[in-house]
């Protein structure tokens, strides 16, 4: 039915077309699922990288611990006798050991599910434990008449 106003018909019909409602209606109902999909395929993205960031970090910071006290190890023994020093290092929270001896200065961590092992090798033979809490630690190196010892 064609409406006619002052003798113009007009070219829409009176009656509603509801198969293009609904086809706008699908049409947007798939829009939001594909944002959710989207969305949630971002999210579990975002989730993997940051823990791996976290992880990469982690064993960063031991790396970087691990290498310090072997540098002091190595300057102290390098002075002889006598010579001591204090190094400061930042450990991470997942650590679960420290130790030094058999020209090695070891932190084991858990990372990513596993236990890692960061080894910095030192040209002196030193004996000592290491610290395991997270944060800042002094420690105190010094060459006695028993060798190089740590903490």
């Amino acid at each position: 039915m064609k409406l006619k106003f002052f003798g113009i018909g007009l070219a829409q019909s009176a009656t509603k077309n509801t198969s293009t409602s609904r086809s706008k209606a699908q049409a947007a109902t798939e829009y939001m699922v594909i944002a959710a999909v989207m969305l949630a395929v971002s999210g579990i993205i975002f989730f993997y990288s940051f823990i791996y960031s976290q992880n990469s970090l982690s064993v960063s910071k031991a790396t970087e611990a691990a290498e310090t006290v072997a540098a002091a190890i190595d300057y102290v023994y390098s002075l002889g006798y006598g010579t001591q020093t204090v190094v400061d290092i930042e450990l991470p929270k997942n650590v679960l050991s420290g130790s030094v001896g058999e020209k090695e200065v070891v932190f084991t961590l858990r990372s990513g599910g596993r236990t890692n092992e960061i080894v910095a090798v030192t040209h002196a033979n030193a004996t000592g434990t290491l610290p395991t809490a997270s944060g800042r630690s002094q420690i105190l190196i010094k060459y006695t008449d028993t060798g190089v010892v740590v903490g």
